[in-house]
This record gives C-alpha cells, sequence and structure tokens, in this order.
C-alpha cells in the first residue's frame, strides 16, 4: 500500500482483525529512500531524514510520533498523553500507548520489530528487538509495561514480528548464545530450531525470530496469538534496509491507535496515576 507517497507493508491480517489500528513498515523504494535513521546524521541528510518522518506523521490523522535514540536495551517508554510532532522521546527500545492519534516508531536494518496489540484495552506498544535487547529483556519489558499500565492480560495480546534478517544469513558467535542462554549447538540442528551450524566448522547462524517467539509465548501469550513475517531483510529481495548487507539507511516500523479508537474503561494504573 502507498500512504503519503510512503511504500507501506501492513502488518498481515491486522487491518481486519483490529480495525482501531493501524500498523506496518515502510519499504525501500527505488534507489536507497526512504531512509528514517537520520541519528547522528548532520546538515541536509538530517534534514531530509526528518522530512520522511513528516510524510509518515502525515500518512494517516496522526497528531504526532514518537520515536527515541535505540541502545539496544529493554527500557520501555509509556505514553500517557498525546504529541504534537515529531518527537524524540528519551533513550529507549520500546513504547507503549492507548493514546489514539499518537504513532510509536522504531528504526531497523535487520533487527526485529516486535508490534503487540491488545484489543481489550485498547492499548499497543512497538519494541525494537536487536539480540542485545532480546537478551536484556525487552521482549518480557514490553508484555510487563502494557500488564503493569493498562491492564493488559497476556493472553489478550497478539504480537507480529515484523522483517528482520533471518536464520538463513544471521551468523553469530557463541557468545551471542550464550547471552541469549539458547546455548551452542553441537552441530547441524533440525532446521525448526533457533540455531544452526553450516557445514563448516565454527559457523553459527541464529534464528532470532524462533528466540523472540519462545520468550512471548514464555510471557504468556497464546501461540495462536503469535505471527511473523516470512521476509529476510539480508536476502529477501531488497524490498527492506539490511545492516548486514552494506545499508546505512534505516525503515521503520510503525504503530498507533485511529483516532476514531473506542476508550474502554480506565485502568487501576490510570485511576491513581
Amino acid at each position: 500500500m502507498r500512504a503519503q507517497n510512503l511504500l507501506v507493508a501492513p502488518v498481515p491480517g491486522w487491518d481486519d482483525a483490529h480495525p482501531w489500528l493501524q500498523a506496518g513498515v515502510t519499504l525501500r523504494e527505488l534507489g536507497r529512500g526512504p531512509d528514517f535513521g537520520f541519528f547522528g546524521d548532520a546538515g541536509t541528510a538530517a534534514e531530509k531524514g526528518l522530512d520522511n518522518w513528516r510524510r509518515l506523521l502525515a500518512s494517516g490523522a496522526w497528531s504526532g510520533v514518537v520515536r527515541s535514540r535505540q541502545v539496544h536495551g529493554d527500557v520501555v517508554r509509556v505514553h500517557r498523553e498525546a504529541a504534537q510532532g515529531v518527537v524524540t522521546a528519551g533513550d529507549g527500545d520500546a513504547h507503549a500507548t492507548r493514546v489514539p492519534g499518537l504513532l510509536l516508531a522504531v528504526t531497523a536494518a535487520d533487527c526485529t520489530p516486535v508490534f503487540l496489540a491488545d484489543p481489550v484495552r485498547r492499548a499497543v506498544a512497538l519494541l525494537h528487538a536487536g539480540w542485545r535487547g532480546v537478551a536484556a529483556g525487552v521482549i518480557e519489558a514490553g508484555v510487563s509495561a502494557l500488564r503493569d499500565t493498562f491492564g493488559s492480560r497476556p493472553e489478550d495480546l497478539a504480537a507480529h514480528l515484523g522483517p528482520a534478517i533471518g536464520g538463513c544469513c544471521y551468523e553469530v558467535g557463541p557468545e551471542v548464545l550464550a547471552a541469549l542462554e539458547t546455548g551452542e549447538p553441537p552441530g547441524k540442528l533440525p532446521p525448526d530450531t533457533a540455531t544452526e551450524t553450516s557445514a563448516a566448522a565454527g559457523r553459527i547462524f541464529l534464528d532470532l525470530g524462533e528466540v523472540v517467539q519462545a520468550r512471548l509465548a514464555r510471557s504468556g501469550l497464546p501461540p495462536e496469538n503469535l505471527s511473523r513475517s516470512g521476509d529476510c531483510t539480508r536476502c529477501g529481495g531488497k524490498r527492506y534496509f539490511s545492516h548486514r548487507r552494506g545499508d546505512r539507511e534505516r525503515h521503520v516500523a510503525f504503530i498507533g491507535l485511529r483516532k476514531s479508537a473506542w476508550q474502554p474503561r480506565p485502568s487501576p494504573a490510570d485511576q491513581t496515576a
């Protein structure tokens, strides 16, 4: 689909299942744009990047879009009030809200964007999940933020893993497996496991998506509520940017409650805030 001259891949099935929200990932277009990873850039590159964020903001009836400098940790930024324009929150790798008209965003170029939606409480969260963030507990922190702030029950949550580097391409060292407590595989493993070794001795390929799905399941999400993109950002036809392929640019994952979304009764946390 195209929104405000941006090519966007919506989360499959969510437009019908959750019409009260909008969620998706921008696609790279002809050439090398649009780039949303302008942190650290300067001059015309930074201004062009900011223009892309404004285009995203204008793609729907959004009053504001929030994003953070991502540090591969477990900090979740909870947003209780509306924002205006393009807003940079503090450092963090996840956002949560149930404010209609507020768009949450994370950037990626191989890391996994994890979308969470609670259709009962009308609350959403968006997580930036690289291996360091997953090891730090960003998955569990995102589920906990929805539960503790908005009263969400894990069994009510729907989760989708957006496009990311796949086990076909994600070569890692044993220290990554150790950090994830996955364990170094002793040899070639079945393809449906979280890790695989190639025929070349010492080469380890990690399916981080399977690790994320396992952590979501351990957090209480039912397997039938989990879905995952089949696109590998490195070898999947260059629809997305890939750091491992040499791209410096970033695509953006986003989620937000439409302004027409109805508001449920206040949660206990809201009543005491």
